[in-house]
Protein backbone atom coordinates (compact mmCIF):
# COMPACT_ATOMS: atom_id res chain seq x y z
CA UNK A 1 0.00 0.00 0.00
CA UNK A 2 2.90 2.66 0.73
CA UNK A 3 4.54 1.63 -2.11
CA UNK A 4 1.37 2.48 -4.29
CA UNK A 5 1.00 5.53 -2.46
CA UNK A 6 4.45 6.69 -2.89
CA UNK A 7 4.07 5.45 -6.74
CA UNK A 8 0.87 8.00 -7.19
CA UNK A 9 1.79 10.84 -5.05
CA UNK A 10 -1.33 10.12 -2.53
CA UNK A 11 -1.72 10.36 0.85
CA UNK A 12 -1.21 7.06 3.12
CA UNK A 13 -3.58 7.45 5.95
CA UNK A 14 -3.88 4.55 9.08
CA UNK A 15 -6.98 4.57 10.51
CA UNK A 16 -6.44 3.63 13.82
CA UNK A 17 -9.44 4.57 15.57
CA UNK A 18 -10.11 1.06 16.87
CA UNK A 19 -7.01 -1.04 16.75
CA UNK A 20 -4.05 1.41 17.85
CA UNK A 21 -2.91 2.93 20.86
CA UNK A 22 -1.86 -0.42 22.24
CA UNK A 23 -4.79 -2.44 21.27
CA UNK A 24 -2.21 -4.40 19.63
CA UNK A 25 0.88 -4.71 21.37
CA UNK A 26 2.44 -1.58 20.16
CA UNK A 27 1.35 2.16 20.68
CA UNK A 28 0.25 2.08 16.66
CA UNK A 29 -0.96 -1.04 14.75
CA UNK A 30 0.35 0.30 11.33
CA UNK A 31 4.12 -0.30 12.94
CA UNK A 32 3.67 -4.58 12.64
CA UNK A 33 3.91 -4.04 9.34
CA UNK A 34 6.94 -1.80 9.25
CA UNK A 35 4.90 0.97 7.31
CA UNK A 36 4.95 4.96 8.25
CA UNK A 37 1.92 6.31 7.52
CA UNK A 38 1.67 10.12 6.16
CA UNK A 39 -0.85 10.46 8.72
CA UNK A 40 -2.45 8.28 11.75
CA UNK A 41 -6.43 8.83 12.64
CA UNK A 42 -6.73 8.13 16.69
CA UNK A 43 -9.76 8.20 18.60
CA UNK A 44 -11.66 6.08 21.68
CA UNK A 45 -8.21 4.43 23.41
CA UNK A 46 -6.03 7.78 24.01
CA UNK A 47 -8.68 8.87 26.52
CA UNK A 48 -9.09 5.20 27.51
CA UNK A 49 -12.95 6.24 27.37
CA UNK A 50 -13.08 8.80 30.12
CA UNK A 51 -13.44 12.26 28.08
CA UNK A 52 -14.21 12.61 24.33
CA UNK A 53 -11.05 12.71 22.35
CA UNK A 54 -9.53 12.16 18.80
CA UNK A 55 -6.12 12.87 17.19
CA UNK A 56 -4.34 12.94 13.87
CA UNK A 57 -0.94 11.99 13.67
CA UNK A 58 1.39 13.63 11.10
CA UNK A 59 4.38 12.69 9.37
CA UNK A 60 7.53 14.72 8.92
CA UNK A 61 6.63 15.42 5.41
CA UNK A 62 3.40 16.59 6.10
CA UNK A 63 4.42 19.24 9.15
CA UNK A 64 7.15 20.20 6.78
CA UNK A 65 4.89 20.95 4.11
CA UNK A 66 2.21 23.18 6.65
CA UNK A 67 5.62 25.16 7.91
CA UNK A 68 6.18 25.93 4.07
CA UNK A 69 3.09 27.25 3.40
CA UNK A 70 1.03 29.46 5.87
CA UNK A 71 2.54 27.22 9.00
CA UNK A 72 -0.70 26.70 10.03
CA UNK A 73 -2.93 22.97 10.55
CA UNK A 74 -6.29 23.65 10.08
CA UNK A 75 -8.37 20.69 10.69
CA UNK A 76 -11.47 19.51 12.43
CA UNK A 77 -11.98 16.94 14.54
CA UNK A 78 -15.47 16.13 16.85
CA UNK A 79 -13.57 16.25 20.08
CA UNK A 80 -10.38 18.68 19.22
CA UNK A 81 -9.11 21.12 21.60
CA UNK A 82 -11.44 20.18 24.60
CA UNK A 83 -8.81 20.67 27.51
CA UNK A 84 -10.27 18.67 29.83
CA UNK A 85 -9.90 15.84 27.26
CA UNK A 86 -6.66 16.84 26.72
CA UNK A 87 -5.77 16.86 30.04
CA UNK A 88 -7.12 13.01 30.34
CA UNK A 89 -5.53 11.78 27.34
CA UNK A 90 -2.24 13.36 28.64
CA UNK A 91 -2.68 11.16 31.79
CA UNK A 92 -3.52 7.80 29.96
CA UNK A 93 -0.31 8.28 27.91
CA UNK A 94 1.36 8.60 31.02
CA UNK A 95 -0.16 5.60 32.90
CA UNK A 96 0.09 3.40 29.54
CA UNK A 97 4.04 4.28 29.49
CA UNK A 98 3.78 3.55 32.68
CA UNK A 99 2.47 0.38 33.08
CA UNK A 100 4.00 -0.63 29.95
CA UNK A 101 0.30 -1.11 28.54
CA UNK A 102 1.39 -0.27 25.00
CA UNK A 103 3.18 -4.15 25.08
CA UNK A 104 0.84 -5.94 27.42
CA UNK A 105 -1.62 -6.71 24.73
CA UNK A 106 1.21 -8.36 22.53
CA UNK A 107 1.62 -10.40 25.75
CA UNK A 108 -2.09 -11.46 26.27
CA UNK A 109 -2.62 -11.83 22.95
CA UNK A 110 0.79 -14.58 22.14
CA UNK A 111 -0.59 -16.18 24.99
CA UNK A 112 -4.14 -16.02 23.80
CA UNK A 113 -2.80 -17.38 20.33
CA UNK A 114 -1.25 -20.23 21.58
CA UNK A 115 -4.45 -21.67 23.56
CA UNK A 116 -6.85 -20.70 20.36
CA UNK A 117 -4.26 -23.35 18.56
CA UNK A 118 -5.28 -25.86 20.66
CA UNK A 119 -8.72 -24.85 20.29
CA UNK A 120 -8.18 -25.06 16.49
CA UNK A 121 -6.71 -28.71 17.16
CA UNK A 122 -9.73 -30.25 18.39
CA UNK A 123 -12.29 -28.42 16.95
CA UNK A 124 -13.19 -29.10 12.82
CA UNK A 125 -15.00 -26.12 12.97
CA UNK A 126 -11.61 -23.77 13.10
CA UNK A 127 -9.96 -23.34 9.86
CA UNK A 128 -6.93 -21.44 10.96
CA UNK A 129 -5.51 -18.93 13.93
CA UNK A 130 -4.06 -15.98 12.17
CA UNK A 131 -0.36 -15.87 12.16
CA UNK A 132 0.07 -12.31 13.95
CA UNK A 133 -2.89 -11.74 16.68
CA UNK A 134 -3.27 -8.48 14.90
CA UNK A 135 -4.31 -9.67 11.53
CA UNK A 136 -8.54 -9.26 12.26
CA UNK A 137 -10.96 -6.83 13.39
CA UNK A 138 -10.13 -4.57 16.31
CA UNK A 139 -6.93 -6.95 16.74
CA UNK A 140 -8.42 -9.41 18.22
CA UNK A 141 -6.78 -12.56 16.55
CA UNK A 142 -10.17 -14.05 15.67
CA UNK A 143 -10.01 -17.63 14.36
CA UNK A 144 -11.62 -18.21 10.89
CA UNK A 145 -14.62 -19.97 11.79
CA UNK A 146 -16.03 -22.86 9.13
CA UNK A 147 -18.58 -25.72 8.92
CA UNK A 148 -16.11 -27.91 7.16
CA UNK A 149 -12.57 -27.37 7.79
CA UNK A 150 -10.84 -29.31 4.65
CA UNK A 151 -13.43 -27.30 1.99
CA UNK A 152 -13.24 -24.05 4.31
CA UNK A 153 -16.85 -23.59 3.86
CA UNK A 154 -18.69 -20.90 5.81
CA UNK A 155 -21.15 -21.39 8.12
CA UNK A 156 -25.23 -20.02 6.05
CA UNK A 157 -25.48 -18.27 9.19
CA UNK A 158 -23.64 -16.50 11.68
CA UNK A 159 -26.11 -17.69 14.34
CA UNK A 160 -24.54 -21.62 13.52
CA UNK A 161 -21.49 -20.73 15.51
CA UNK A 162 -23.22 -19.44 18.69
CA UNK A 163 -23.92 -22.84 20.27
CA UNK A 164 -20.14 -24.22 19.25
CA UNK A 165 -19.05 -20.96 21.79
CA UNK A 166 -21.87 -21.53 24.49
CA UNK A 167 -21.20 -25.55 25.07
CA UNK A 168 -17.10 -25.42 24.97
CA UNK A 169 -17.32 -21.98 26.84
CA UNK A 170 -13.86 -20.81 25.70
CA UNK A 171 -14.67 -17.36 27.22
CA UNK A 172 -16.89 -16.13 24.49
CA UNK A 173 -19.79 -13.93 25.24
CA UNK A 174 -23.26 -15.64 24.04
CA UNK A 175 -23.21 -14.27 20.67
CA UNK A 176 -20.55 -15.97 19.90
CA UNK A 177 -17.66 -13.87 19.02
CA UNK A 178 -14.30 -13.50 20.39
CA UNK A 179 -12.74 -10.07 21.54
CA UNK A 180 -9.81 -8.75 21.47
CA UNK A 181 -7.51 -9.24 24.74
CA UNK A 182 -7.53 -6.28 27.24
CA UNK A 183 -4.95 -4.18 28.08
CA UNK A 184 -6.10 -4.76 31.46
CA UNK A 185 -6.15 -8.66 31.45
CA UNK A 186 -3.94 -11.19 32.50
CA UNK A 187 -3.22 -14.98 31.60
CA UNK A 188 -5.85 -16.41 33.91
CA UNK A 189 -8.18 -14.42 33.15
Amino acid sequence: MREICDKYDVLFVADEVLCGYGRCGLPFAIAAWGVEPDMITLGKAIASGYASLAALVVSVKIREGLAQGTGRFVHGLTYAGNPVSCFVGLKVHEIMRREQLFTRAADIGGYMKVGLEKIAARHAMVAAVPDRMIDTFAVAGTPTQVRDQLRRRPFIHPRAVAPFFQRDRIGCPKKGSLRPPKLFANRLE
